[in-house]
């Protein structure tokens, strides 16, 4: 007489109740992850825009000239240039004066200059002086998860503060 094999396997609600979990701890995780994905992005964003400042003042201190970082808040777009028109189109070049574009999720809020007040559509620029000083500037930047962050350039000495809200340097509130 032969024994009946014990069936090796899941049955069918052992399986649907993994599922279930498994689903369960998605449903929980996603956005978790997403939140994550996106403050990636805008922190890379961060670091370019600091980056070309930084070259923008630097650049116009070595060459002893008056240098421009233009914002183009329709297309997301920035670049540096000497040209202090709104018109100036970005040079293709292999360093960081190059058009950067923000990543699709990010865009900017409002950029506010000693020189220019609040601008929230169009063009604007910020001036790099060639004795290294810089205009007092905001950069306001979104994701789109409605999280703000402000990049401040500070007058004199040109270093730049990154702050994740919405904030108005004194100088120009």
């Amino acid at each position: 007489m032969k024994r009946a094999r014990p069936q090796s396997g899941f049955s069918f609600l052992e399986l649907a109740l993994v599922v279930f979990i498994l689903s369960l701890m998605a449903v929980v995780s996603l956005p978790r992850l997403g939140d994550f994905l996106w403050s990636g992005r805008m922190d890379a964003a961060i670091k370019d825009i600091t980056r070309t400042l930084t070259y923008a003042r630097s650049s116009a201190a070595t060459s002893a000239g008056v240098l421009y970082l233009h914002m183009d808040m329709a297309e997301r777009t920035y670049w540096v240039s000497r040209d202090p028109s709104k018109e100036s189109k970005p040079e293709r070049r292999e360093d960081l004066a190059e058009l950067h574009r923000l990543p699709d999720s990010i865009r900017f809020r409002d950029v506010i200059t000693a020189g220019r007040g609040r601008v929230t559509e169009g063009r604007t620029t910020i001036r790099f002086a060639a004795n290294g000083a810089v205009e007092t500037a905001d950069i306001h930047l979104t994701e789109s998860t409605d999280r703000d962050y402000t990049i401040s350039v500070r007058p004199l000495t040109g270093n730049v503060k990154v702050e994740d809200s919405y904030v108005v340097q004194k100088d120009l509130g």
